[in-house]
């Protein structure tokens, strides 16, 4: 099948069953736009050890309409796995993510990929902000990763170095790696209400999240112990 994008997202175990899930997919299967586009949701065996016998039924609904595409991985990379693993299976198409509690406007995947055409080699978020160095800019809830976008480490290193916490950092540092550079969209542009009902089963409270400046010193500081670059 060919695509113009893939729309990439991931859950896990505690809101799998969540009501709003199918809002969610339905929010994405209704875009309205040009581009031909794919839905693709990376989950862990961890957290399914019985695959789609484990999924929620609206979910099982999708996968038997052949609306979305389930990539099954076996570490669990928590948020980071909508990205990777996408990335390794469709490495020349554009890849935009999306959180499994967001409600997209219809003209959200339209909109990113307007902007794409016209700067094909930046990576495109709504929300984001600037880390510690001015070029690290930390991406928000939906964003679009053009191919080829984010240096490629070893799988294990955001496990490792961040402990599976703050992906948009730890891509930050990615992104820079690849000289890639990342503009931040107008806000409102994409989404349009992000789920109350998920506050409870969300990973940075069920989760204690790692001091993210250590961890960047410490990832950088391996990298530069390797050779790997030389950056600050």
């Amino acid at each position: 099948m060919n695509v113009d994008c893939i729309v990439s997202l991931t859950t896990w175990k505690g809101r799998i069953n969540n009501p709003d899930l199918p809002k969610v997919l339905y929010s994405i299967f209704s875009q309205k736009t040009k581009y031909k586009f794919k839905i693709v949701m990376t989950l862990s065996i961890i957290d399914f050890p019985n695959k789609e016998a484990d999924l929620c039924e609206a979910l099982k609904l999708f996968i038997e309409q052949k609306l979305i595409e389930i990539i099954w991985v076996n570490d669990n990379l928590r948020a980071f796995k909508k990205v990777c693993p996408i990335m390794d299976i469709y490495p020349d198409t554009p890849i935009l993510t999306t959180d499994d509690d967001i409600i997209l406007l219809k003209n959200a995947v339209e909109t990113f990929m307007d902007v794409h055409q016209k700067y094909p080699d930046c990576i495109l978020t709504e929300l984001g902000h600037r880390l510690v160095d001015k070029d690290e800019i930390c991406t928000g809830s939906f964003r679009l990763f053009p191919p080829h976008s984010l240096f490629k480490l070893p799988t294990d290193y955001f496990m490792k170095y961040f402990g599976g916490y703050e992906d948009d950092v730890y891509m930050a540092i990615l992104a820079k790696m690849a000289g890639r550079k990342t503009l931040i969209l107008k806000k409102g542009i994409c989404f349009e209400i992000k789920s109350p009902s998920y506050n409870a089963n969300a990973l940075n409270r069920i989760y204690t999240k790692m001091p993210w400046v250590r961890c960047r010193q410490n990832l950088l500081l391996a990298l530069k112990k390797q050779k790997i670059i030389e950056i600050q």
